[in-house]
């Protein structure tokens, strides 16, 4: 990886109460996609691979024993926002739009995030987690979905019926990894209006841990079966960061499910900067000395750069924007 890719950096525009947490307990949240504001969130591309189905009129060309297996993955699509949590990035440092929309109206905070650490969680062998840029082309949905179904339909005419094996969770090993390549990738799919927020994300399926597809209710949410073989091996191979276990919190009047992803061996290297919104209080010495009593060792202030403070490699400065 050259130098210049070490020093890409992506930024997460947060409220001062989530600044807070985000570098007092050095973890970002893995949000429950179904709570964000987005009512389509991670469904363009499972809804325009249903839509294709429909405009080649595939379910007619399959005998009834083999239309059971492709209504049950039609059905399935369904869960790619289930059972998917993420956190987001933008590429746009110092942003009006990601001001207003994402950290309280410019009242929050900017943490700029070295990219390339995140980027590293795609290697790991089971794919658990994955950051990528969103795509918001057409182009990218349609190419991606006529993919998936290329290979379901490869799946479907090579579907032997045995009545018994219907049921049996080892029937099938392809469908499910199928099915687990979409949800992965479903998150990073979002229409063609959001593209200006330039957005890169950090997401999370649980469904990756299902081990079968039909052990998995259809018609409402049902708690997942989690591998945790598969969870000690990505620790294991991602040493900077640890998964924890679903908790809940109170927001919007709903009870929202979450994922801590701690990166406390990294904090001094992960962060590159920290951006104090235009319309907020807080002070950079504020920050500093916040910083500082969480463990994020101090370095000597660079006398060339006034009111601006160093932390390792941590650099704290005021937005540049006028917004009143």
């Amino acid at each position: 990886m050259s130098s210049s890719e070490n020093n890409e950096v992506v930024y997460h525009y947060c409220s001062l109460e989530t600044f807070k947490n985000i570098i007092a307990n050095q973890c970002l949240w893995l949000c429950d996609v179904q709570k964000s504001n987005d009512s389509k969130e991670c469904m363009a591309l499972p809804e325009r691979i249903k839509e294709l189905t429909v405009e080649q009129k595939l379910r007619e060309n399959y005998p009834p024993e083999q239309r059971k297996l492709f209504d049950r993955f039609i059905n399935f699509l369904g869960h790619s926002v289930r059972h998917t949590y993420t956190t987001c990035f933008s590429r746009k440092r110092d942003d009006l739009n990601q001001w207003r929309g994402y950290a309280a109206d410019g009242t929050g905070l900017c943490i700029g995030f070295r990219k390339h650490f995140f980027m590293q969680l795609n290697n790991s062998e089971w794919g658990i987690l994955s950051f990528q840029p969103v795509d918001y082309s057409e182009n990218g949905i349609e190419c991606c979905a006529q993919i998936y179904l290329d290979e379901f339909k490869e799946l479907m005419n090579n579907f032997v019926v045995f009545d018994t094996k219907m049921h049996d969770p080892s029937a099938i090993p392809i469908e499910n990894e199928l099915l687990h390549q979409l949800f992965a990738i479903s998150p990073m799919f979002k229409k063609y209006s959001f593209r200006e927020e330039e957005e890169e994300r950090l997401a999370f399926s649980t469904i990756s841990y299902v081990t079968d597809y039909r052990t998995v209710s259809t018609q409402k949410c049902v708690d997942v079966l989690v591998d945790h073989e598969r969870q000690k091996y990505f620790e294991e191979q991602t040493h900077d960061f640890k998964l924890s276990d679903l908790r809940y919190r109170i927001a919007r009047d709903q009870l929202q499910g979450y994922y801590e992803l701690s990166f406390a061996p990294i904090k001094d290297e992960l962060i590159s900067e920290i951006i104090i919104g235009p319309k907020s209080l807080v002070q950079e010495e504020d920050i500093y000395l916040f910083l500082a009593a969480h463990g994020y060792h101090e370095k000597e202030m660079d006398n060339k750069k006034h009111n601006q403070f160093i932390v390792d490699n941590i650099n704290v400065c005021t937005s540049e924007l006028s917004y009143r």
